[in-house]
């Protein structure tokens, strides 16, 4: 699907709108990062509580303790990620002795994330500028990453080589590298199911989809060969995760998932089961038609969307029906959010951004004056962006383009032209 400029002032539209963007973003970012800061000073001591985690569950292992009770025995939370993950943090560990120092790698980390990224976009200024905002500001999710040091960092570069090898049609190397970045946190796997959803032949689809399997299998294997000692207690802990009930993985400002929006709400209007799981039902079969609608065929009236961005549009839809959607996993909806918003054109990649930076912000700072509606400003910041890519996707195609009309970004998206 391509887009092409109107009108008589083309530039003139494009600046001003450049411009109100980039004014509305930057107020935004300035909301949601008030005291980073605090990271560098004494008040930093007291934040990074999931990176300790990882390094005392490490200083655990090292020393023939179970890792996965160490940090728990001390402070009530526990360390949820296979033991090859964590060793993966050993020398991090062995220089941080103040927060800054993981603040740094992580930011490089999400610098070199959102560079790699500039590949989907057009190469000026604004829409890389656009690309790094949503990295480190978008859905207030990086600022958690911050805070908490969690180590669903490493979600980030995994997500970004996912979206640049489907935008190469390097599908079964797309596959495995989302399986690898769904093996730390598991749940992100039910997104693989956008592999079998390509617009490409069935065995092609088949053999993605089977990449991602592999790719996720081959992290869980490698982790038992090499620590099964550990490997009951991580099964353990899976387990009593898995049977915790509502009182651990409530839904709010921790765990801002659709699931507990919908019934949780429900529940403060005195509505209950069985309306919820309808409510939530009919949701679900309602993105799913509007996805479908977004990703059919083209014809000889419109393009298709690129495969980058079909699929990248289904992860998002998928994603947005998880459970124990923590704060820092939004993180890893940007590089997918980038793709399916300039694979549909750069108006609606923009648009996309500024949904997760404004929205997010408003709610983040109580200007919807709803408090229930506050505590999901993640959420209801990723919901916004979805249905700027939904609306883009559905409502702004255009005839279809030939080569002499739209110029292509490095990876064949859509450009402005």
């Amino acid at each position: 699907m391509r887009w092409r400029r109107t009108g008589k002032n083309p530039l003139t539209v494009e600046r001003v709108g450049e411009a109100l963007l980039l004014v509305l973003g930057a107020l935004a970012c300035l909301r949601i990062y008030p005291h980073v800061q605090a990271l560098f000073g004494s008040e930093g001591l007291r934040s990074a509580w999931d990176f300790q985690a990882v390094c005392t569950a490490l200083d655990a292992a090292k020393s023939g303790l179970d890792p996965y009770l160490a940090y728990q025995s001390a402070h009530g939370l526990p360390v949820t990620y296979p033991l090859l993950h964590i060793w993966l943090f050993a020398p991090l560990c062995a220089l941080s002795g103040e927060p800054v120092v993981y603040v740094i790698v992580y930011a490089g980390i999400a610098l070199a994330s959102g560079l790699a990224l500039w590949r989907l976009v057009p190469a000026t200024p604004w829409h890389r500028i656009a690309v790094l905002a949503a990295i480190f500001a978008g859905f207030k999710a990086f600022d958690w990453e911050f805070t908490t040091g969690n180590a669903a960092i490493l979600e980030l570069p995994l997500a970004v080589a996912t979206v640049r090898l489907l935008a190469a049609r390097k599908y079964q190397w797309s596959g495995f590298a989302f399986g690898l970045m769904a093996s730390l946190k598991l749940l992100p796997l039910v997104g693989a199911a956008a592999f079998l959803l390509l617009p490409e032949s069935a065995a092609t689809r088949a053999k993605s989809f089977a990449a991602a399997l592999a790719g996720f299998l081959a992290v869980h294997i490698l982790n038992a060969v090499l620590f099964p000692r550990w490997l009951p207690s991580y099964f353990a802990m899976l387990t009593r995760k898995a049977t915790a009930g509502a009182g651990e993985d409530a839904g709010g400002v921790i765990n801002q998932d659709t699931i507990h929006f919908i019934t949780d709400g429900l529940a403060r209007l005195g509505f209950g089961q069985p309306l919820a799981g309808f409510a939530i039902a009919c949701l679900g079969l309602g993105v799913g038609t509007l996805v479908a609608l977004a990703c059919r065929p083209g014809t000889p009236a419109r393009d298709a969307l690129p495969p980058v961005a079909a699929a990248s549009l289904i992860v998002l839809a998928l994603w947005l029906f998880l459970f124990r959607q923590k704060n820092y996993a939004f993180e890893a909806f940007v590089p997918f959010m980038v793709a399916a918003g300039y694979g549909i054109g750069p108006w609606t990649g923009r648009f996309a951004i500024l949904a997760s930076l404004v929205v997010t912000a408003a709610f983040f700072i109580h200007a919807v004056p709803v408090r229930f509606v506050d505590d999901y400003h993640q959420l209801m910041g990723a919901w916004s962006a979805f249905l700027v890519l939904l609306s883009g996707a559905i409502f702004g195609s255009q005839p279809a383009a030939t080569g002499a009309t739209v110029a292509a970004a490095p990876d064949g998206l859509p450009a402005d032209g």
